[in-house]
């Protein structure tokens, strides 16, 4: 492939994650706002079904990034392959440069992993609290 080419299908794999990654955040707050204006509707059966399907959709969306990960990756080293024989371009150069670390995308599953949690946690408590106050 071409510099040109492996460029634009890394901007396009690294374009779809944001958009899977934001669709997801959508869904995560959709749960946040389930919890807390329909707190006082949700019984066991559903508590239980939303956590279920959304467990469920967030391994999906997991295995999307997972995929999409390892396509960029791929595309980065065809990209760093081509820096050693011909030289890159400067933007194309910029992708090789700019791409996240070790630390960086630790930083981001654990920021996932966090927000996943953090709205199981908060549709179960309010849930547990809703019940409490009845």
């Amino acid at each position: 492939m071409t510099e040109y080419e492996i460029v634009y299908l890394t901007s396009e794999y690294v374009n779809r994650t944001w958009e899977v990654m934001q669709f997801w955040a959508s869904v995560s707050f959709g749960i946040i706002a389930l919890s807390h204006l329909g707190a006082r509707y949700l019984n066991l059966v559903m508590t239980l079904i939303v956590s279920l399907l959304y467990i469920g959709f967030t391994l999906f969306v997991v295995n999307i990034l997972r995929v999409n990960g390892e396509v960029v990756s791929g595309f980065l080293l065809d990209l760093q392959s081509k820096t050693a024989s011909a030289g890159l371009s400067e933007g194309a150069q910029a992708i090789v440069d700019t791409a996240p670390n070790n630390l960086q995308m630790a930083a981001i599953v654990v920021t996932f992993i966090g927000f996943f949690l953090g709205s199981l946690f908060f549709l179960w408590f309010s849930y547990i609290r809703a019940r409490k106050i009845r």
